[in-house]
């Protein structure tokens, strides 16, 4: 089996394309750890713009194969089940990747070898990194919520989130530096 998506013409980064990953652990990583991810393909026929598709997204199976006992003493009480309404107004849509590409760069600036020797580029042109994440704020309650004190299971997951992600930030000033 392959470690890694087929290039295919329609997923193959053309630009930079020494930039361009494959691999089934890069493209599926930034899917499990992104929020909000902007999904784009292009579309059939002569089209030259792209469809670009927000989406809430990870990779993997919905099948759990935690027992329901083991879940509920992770998250106690959080487990009721869907009532009609929640059933009728959701949907999940399962989508197979069949070819995928991600466009990848870590590291500091990459100027111009005729600007890096010119005096008014690198002696008045600030040059860097400036480093972002997502970070996840205070929980706020709801109106209605009868719940006095924010589950330790929430606080932990945004201390842990927080942390993830400026640590990836950190690692990525450090490749900069390099």
């Amino acid at each position: 089996m392959s470690e890694g998506y087929e290039q295919h013409p329609r997923a193959t980064v053309k630009r930079l394309p020494n930039r361009g990953k494959y691999d089934y652990g890069t493209v599926h990583q930034i899917i499990d750890d992104t929020p909000v991810l902007h999904v784009s393909f292009p579309p059939q026929g002569d089209d030259p713009f792209p469809f670009i598709l927000p989406m809430l997204g990870c990779t993997g199976d919905f099948e759990s194969s935690q027992k329901p006992k083991e879940t509920a003493s992770t998250a106690p009480g959080t487990r009721n089940p869907p009532t009609k309404a929640e059933m009728t107004s959701t949907s999940v849509l399962r989508v197979d990747i069949v070819s995928a590409s991600a466009k990848v760069r870590v590291g500091g600036p990459s100027d111009d070898r005729h600007d890096l020797r010119d005096p008014n580029v690198v002696g008045k042109i600030w040059t860097g990194v400036v480093p972002t994440w997502t970070q996840y704020g205070e929980p706020v309650a709801s109106s209605y919520n009868e719940v006095t004190t924010v589950p330790g299971y929430i606080q932990s997951w945004i201390k842990e989130e927080n942390e993830k992600g400026k640590s990836t930030a950190a690692l990525a000033i450090a490749q900069a530096k390099k």
